[in-house]
């Protein structure tokens, strides 16, 4: 089958896209999360 090279390179963007996103998110959850805990620990003290 063949694949124009219009959807091969809108495929591959979506791809990269997807992957940045999700990299991004999970360094934004565990950063978020760090804060969240190291500011628990600093109010109970």
């Amino acid at each position: 089958m063949l694949i124009p090279a219009t959807n091969k390179s809108t495929a591959k963007i979506f791809t990269c896209s997807f992957i940045v996103l999700t990299v991004f998110d999970l360094l934004f959850e565990s950063t978020t999360n760090n804060g969240l805990t190291a500011g628990q620990d600093v109010m109970e003290k």
